[in-house]
C-alpha cells in the first residue's frame, strides 16, 4: 500500500510540473528555450554632443552547432542612423561559425535637430526563430552650432578699384553647449589684401554673437567687374562660411583720364583732318 501510495503522489508531481511548464512556456516565461544565443554590450550607456558620433562595441555568442547567420538592425528616435562594422568592414549581417564571443561594432549618429536628454537604441540580432538584443542608451548633452552672417543679410558691397572697403559680419553660437577656439579665415581673389578682426574667438558661449570685421584693399589696376569674397568661421565642432560678392568700379581719377583721353584722341584727329583735309 505505501508503495501505491508513493507512487501516486509522484505522478501528481509530475503532472503539476508538467502543466507549469506548459503554462511558462506559453506566456513567455522560459526565453531561453527560444534563444540560443546572447548579445551584450561593454557599454550600454555613453554620453556626448549631438554633432559627435556615439561607439558601441558588441559582442554576439550564438548556440547552435553550425555556422548561423545572424542580421542586424536597430530600433533608433526618428532622424537617427546606426552603422554596423565586423572585421573592419560595414555590414548589415554577420555569420558566426563557433561560440567564441563575435565582436561587433556599431555606430550611432543622433539627428541634427536632437535635443538634450537620454534616448534609448536597442540594437537586434536575428537568425531564424533565435532573436538577440541588447538594450543601449545615448545621452545627449547638448549640440554645437556656429554660423556666419551679415547684419542687415546683405551679401553683396561695392568698392571702387584701388580702394578699401570694409565688410561687418556677425558670429553667434546657434548650439547649447559653448564654442572654444573658433578661427577666421578668407579667401580673396588674387593680389587682394583682407585682414580680419577678430580672427580668432577664444570663446563663444551658447546664444552670444560676436561682430566681425573684414578690411579689404583692392589693387589699382583691378579690372571693373564682380568678385567673390569668403569668409569662413571654424573649430573642431563645426563650421559656416559667407559668400559676398564685391563689385569693382573704376576710380574717380580712372574716368576723369578716360575722358582727358578721349578729348586729346578727338582733338588730334581734329587737326590732321584740318591740315590734310586741305590737300
Amino acid at each position: 500500500m505505501k508503495t501505491i501510495i508513493y507512487k501516486t503522489k509522484n505522478q501528481k508531481n509530475q503532472f503539476i510540473v508538467a502543466v507549469f511548464l506548459f503554462i511558462a512556456f506559453c506566456t513567455g516565461l522560459m526565453p531561453a528555450v527560444a534563444q540560443k544565443g546572447s548579445l551584450s554590450a561593454n557599454l550600454i550607456n555613453l554620453e556626448a554632443s549631438a554633432a559627435e558620433v556615439f561607439r558601441y562595441q558588441l559582442e554576439l555568442r550564438q548556440g547552435y552547432e553550425n555556422p548561423t547567420t545572424y542580421e542586424l538592425s536597430a530600433v533608433l528616435p526618428d532622424g537617427w542612423q546606426a552603422n554596423f562594422t565586423a572585421q573592419g568592414s560595414a555590414v548589415r549581417a554577420i555569420q558566426v561559425n563557433n561560440k567564441d564571443p563575435y565582436p561587433i561594432s556599431v555606430e550611432i549618429y543622433p539627428s541634427h535637430s536632437v535635443k538634450a536628454g537620454t534616448y534609448p537604441i536597442r540594437i537586434i540580432a536575428r537568425a531564424g526563430a533565435d532573436t538577440l538584443s541588447v538594450e543601449l542608451q545615448a545621452v545627449i548633452k547638448g549640440n554645437y552650432k556656429v554660423s556666419l552672417s551679415t547684419p542687415d543679410s546683405r551679401l553683396n558691397e561695392t568698392v571702387v578699384a584701388g580702394g578699401t572697403k570694409t565688410l561687418k559680419l556677425l558670429l553667434k553660437n546657434e548650439g547649447s553647449l559653448d564654442l572654444k577656439d573658433i578661427d577666421l579665415s578668407s579667401k580673396v581673389p588674387s593680389n587682394w589684401e583682407a585682414q580680419i578682426n577678430p580672427a580668432k574667438v577664444e570663446t563663444l558661449l551658447s546664444g552670444a554673437t560676436q561682430e566681425v570685421t573684414v578690411s579689404l584693399k583692392t589693387p589699382e589696376r583691378t579690372i571693373v567687374g564682380d568678385y567673390m569674397v569668403t569668409v569662413e568661421a571654424k573649430n573642431t565642432h563645426g563650421n559656416d562660411h559667407k559668400d559676398i560678392r564685391i563689385t569693382v568700379k573704376a576710380s574717380l581719377l580712372s574716368g576723369w583720364l578716360g575722358i582727358l583721353a578721349i578729348l586729346i584722341a578727338v582733338s588730334l584727329v581734329y587737326l590732321l583732318i584740318k591740315k590734310y583735309g586741305r590737300r
